[in-house]
């Protein structure tokens, strides 16, 4: 199942250029979540006719003033930019204006000098994969006809720096960007808190708002110093206020394969509005071993506090197995309750931590988050003040100490609420720990399942105050705290060895808890049993076979 889940619903023109993205890539139809947390995942689809419309709406230009015009390339174009007689990249992007479309032929495309490759300081769409044919309809596909930026490790990849237009929603797609090389690059570059020494190897996007869409970004360098931070392996987003990243695979990217680093595939740094990473495959980033800090292998988003939607990526194998490497698959800090973190699979991901949040309270919900080389699956450290985190329907399991660990280092206040989450297959289930003098710490952990673990299920240390309720113990070699109305029995998840943490039938979890969240990790409607207890505890509801079929003979 698939949709999008927000605290906002988009409104406007970013609810149509999400609508007409998602549709692209299936257009069969389009789910999105109310965000009340007892509400199902509703459907929504659009009709053809909407289709169409947002598609002219896409394309549309400025003006009156001028058509839109449609510019062709290939790496040896010598022509006029006509299909019939293709000019280079450079008098393609000197030709093109707002709105324009650029189809750019198979082969390598480079620079001999300049910061990048390709310079869009225009709302242009600039689409890659076209076959070249000089008449005829237009075809694009990116497999077949491979276009490829490449910075020969001299340069960046591509630089995205224009005003944002109120009619022109300009797409990247159909590129393999590789090799880009942002070292020395400082000029508005951010990380973290301080000016970087490169940002965004592959793909930098400065106060633009571009579809980044079925893109192959791999084998980027933000930078490569020891002297300072790097950003953004694969893509670099600055001040944003509604870019879209979707259907990519961004890989074997490093933020700083020779010092400090911040998001091997994808830094965000002070966006807002409804930016969108969705459906993309991020995988063996930050990958170059080296013992300095590394944030967010897969994802570092900083200093955002508007509406930013994580959603349905396969985030893997990023970061190092070091203590180094924080939040290999998803780092978050200073980031409000408008970031939205949902049905991402972080699987296999290595360092201390594989999501971790730092002064932030997203919504994460619907994750499967399994990282045996990771020492923790979720961790959170320092609260902003009146910090209040919602965490629902969650696989967190296998992890080499701890699947949840909390710990209190500031002395603003922190509140996390954890229902339905399913814990399992570590030495222990959830660590939180507070010292006295600092701000206070309150987790409630209900209708969640807390499975094999071999030394404790949930424990604390410190002045913490915790509140277990309706939760299922099994296995463990301690259970720890069991709060109230504890119940026991095995869960029967379907395959943790193949990382498969629903329940089958026969679970002790089935059919237990009086009320509880309306949706479960898949999108399913809660509560699919009867009776006075007929929620499931843990992330997954199970739904039996209503009816039972039996053989046909036939003569």
């Amino acid at each position: 199942m698939r949709f999008i889940s927000q605290i906002a619903r988009p409104t406007g023109r970013v609810f149509a250029r999400v609508s007409l993205i998602l549709l692209l890539a299936h257009p069969s139809s389009i789910h999105i979540k109310e965000p009340m947390m007892n509400h199902k995942p509703a459907r929504f689809t659009l009709a053809l006719s909407v289709i169409l419309t947002l598609l002219a709406l896409l394309w549309m230009p400025a003006g009156p003033a001028r058509a839109v015009s449609q510019i062709f390339i290939t790496p040896n174009g010598s022509g006029d930019c006509s299909q019939a007689s293709p000019c280079s990249l450079t008098n393609g992007l000197a030709l093109a204006l707002e709105g324009d479309t650029i189809f750019a032929g198979a082969g390598v495309y480079t620079a001999a000098s300049g910061n990048e490759v390709v310079l869009l300081d225009q709302p242009v769409n600039f689409n890659g994969g076209w076959n070249g044919a000089p008449s005829g309809g237009i075809v694009r596909n990116q497999n077949a006809y491979i276009s490829i930026i490449d910075g020969q490790n001299a340069r960046r990849g591509m630089t995205i720096n224009y005003t944002p237009s109120a009619t022109v929603y300009p797409v990247v797609s159909g590129w393999t960007i590789r090799n880009g090389n942002a070292t020395g690059l400082s000029d508005t570059c951010s990380v973290w808190a301080f000016t970087g020494v490169g940002c965004g190897g592959g793909i930098y996007i400065n106060g633009a708002d571009p579809m980044i869409v079925s893109n192959i970004i791999h084998s980027n360098n933000a930078a490569m110093l020891d002297t300072g931070l790097g950003g953004g392996g694969g893509i670099y987003l600055l001040d944003s206020e509604g870019a879209i990243i979707v259907g990519n695979e961004i890989h074997g990217n490093n933020s700083n394969p020779a010092g400090e680093g911040w998001g091997g595939g994808i830094y965000i740094h002070n966006s807002r509005y409804q930016t969108y990473v969705e459906s993309n495959d991020i995988h063996n980033n930050d990958s170059s071993i080296i013992d300095e800090a590394h944030i967010g292998s897969g994802i570092a988003i900083n200093n955002n506090l508007d509406g930013i939607e994580v959603t349905n990526n396969q985030i893997h194998d990023n970061g190092q197995a070091s203590l180094s490497y924080n939040g290999s698959a998803i780092f978050c800090q200073y980031c409000s309750n408008q970031v939205n973190i949902e049905s991402n699979q972080m699987l296999d991901n290595h360092g201390d931590n594989a999501l971790a949040l730092s002064y932030s309270s997203p919504l994460v919900q619907l994750n499967t988050i399994i990282n045996p080389g990771s020492n923790t699956g979720f961790y959170f450290g320092s609260g902003a003040a009146g910090q209040i985190i919602n965490v629902f329907n969650n696989i967190i399991a296998r992890h080499a100490e701890t699947n949840i660990h909390g710990a209190q280092t500031s002395f603003t206040n922190t509140s996390m609420t954890l229902f339905h989450n399913s814990l399992a297959d570590a030495p222990i289930g959830i660590s939180i720990e507070n010292s006295p003098g600092l701000g206070s710490l309150f987790l409630q952990f209900s209708n969640g399942i807390v499975s094999g673990h071999s030394v404790t299920g949930i424990s604390t240390s410190g002045p913490v105050t915790l509140v277990v309720t309706n939760t299922l113990f099994h296995a463990n070699e301690a259970d720890g705290v069991t709060g109230s109305d504890p119940f026991f029995g095995d869960p029967a998840f379907k395959s943790p060895v193949t990382y498969n943490y629903h329940l089958s039938r026969g679970s002790q979890a089935i059919d237990r808890i009086a009320s509880g969240l309306h949706f479960d990790i898949d999108g399913d409607a809660r509560p699919f049993g009867s009776g006075t207890t007929a929620f499931d505890a843990g992330a997954d509801e199970f739904i039996h076979s209503l009816f039972f079929f039996l053989p046909v003979t036939v003569r």
